[in-house]
């Protein structure tokens, strides 16, 4: 029997002599759907920014990927690729933005933050724990927004010293110097300074993606999951370093925006890791030139001399974790 396959307009797209060989065919384009989408979920690499291909070791030149395209993409010497084309940034905001992230490397060296970070290694290696099992594919986390490396290195350590050691941690941020101190402190991860908008990443690559203090599109995020997968968010809580804030806004209590809806994804765990500190010395130093809104405020000043005179700082820091599932809409997904 004759039959001919109509497109959505109309117009004659294929004509086929049998059932069999319509069957056959559209059995073929499926499976090999199924097959593309296997490959991109079994390894992951980061992507060439020229032609999206993986970036391998490069065969040719020492310290460096390449894509089957012939694009070579040099590693600095910590061990980081850039995939972000130059951006032109005023020499103060560069400044500025350089001292905040040394500010936060010393202030993370000396334990601040501690506890919010455990829980949020914690929650990560349950979500992980809980992802579908894929056979021959590698275990893989994205810290989207990594900053100086802080929370992705104590997501390895956690998951090291319970024995469910991922086979691959991966880092971007848009910030150079941020990167560089990441990779510099984690050799075993892999760190790109790259854009959140366009991941350099195949689609379906990561079981968890973390974004901690950070921003990144849903979509991107989405892109770059497997079907199953968590997204875990950590933003500052209502009362985040409230005490400062309430001080450099003349006693108002800061407004934060609410939690990000995520009509793709099931919310599956929500918590808050909410403690009382009490800083000083340097580590309230540290805090006090990491923090932007202090950095900005009019009694900046004021504080720095009160801590140098040896003042103490009394905080409230408030973190809030929330995992999604997602199921749809994700890269692995797409036919």
């Amino acid at each position: 029997m004759n039959m001919a396959i109509f497109r959505g307009d109309g117009r004659v797209c294929a004509h086929r002599s049998s059932r069999s060989r319509i069957h056959g065919m559209l059995t073929s384009r499926i499976a090999g759907r199924r097959y593309r989408r296997s490959m991109l979920v079994s390894s992951t690499h980061f992507s060439c920014p020229s032609c999206g291909h993986p970036l391998l070791p490069s065969p040719s030149f020492d310290h460096s990927l390449a894509c089957a395209n012939g694009h070579v993409i040099s590693k600095a010497r910590e061990g980081h690729v850039h995939l972000l084309r130059p951006m032109r940034q005023k020499p103060h905001e560069l400044l500025e933005s350089e001292a905040i992230i040394r500010a936060q490397r010393a202030f993370f060296e000396m334990g601040g933050f501690a506890t919010q970070a455990s829980a949020l290694a914690e929650e990560v290696s349950r979500a992980l724990s809980r992802c579908p099992e894929r056979e021959g594919c590698d275990t893989n986390i994205l810290a989207a927004g990594c900053g100086e490396g802080f929370y992705l290195r104590k997501v390895g350590e956690h998951l090291a010293a319970t024995g469910r050691a991922a086979a691959g941690l991966w880092g971007t941020d848009t910030e150079k110097l941020a990167v560089r101190y990441a990779a510099g402190r984690q050799p075993g991860a892999n760190f790109a300074v790259a854009s959140p908008h366009k991941l350099p990443f195949a689609d379906g690559s990561f079981d968890v993606v973390l974004v901690a203090f950070a921003h990144a599109p849903w979509d991107s995020i989405c892109r770059v999951l497997r079907p199953g997968s968590a997204v875990i968010n950590a933003r500052a809580g209502p009362d985040h370093l409230r005490q400062l804030s309430e001080r450099v806004r003349g006693g108002l209590k800061a407004e934060r925006a609410g939690p990000d809806h995520h009509p793709a994804a099931l919310a599956e765990n929500y918590m808050r890791v909410r403690t009382e500190e009490v800083f000083c010395g340097k580590q309230a130093t540290q805090l006090l030139e990491m923090t932007p809104f202090i950095r900005l405020g009019a009694c900046r000043d004021e504080l720095r001399r009160e801590v140098a005179a040896g003042a103490q700082l009394p905080c409230t820091v408030d973190l809030i974790i929330s995992t999604h599932r997602v199921w749809l809409g994700t890269g692995g997904e797409t036919m």
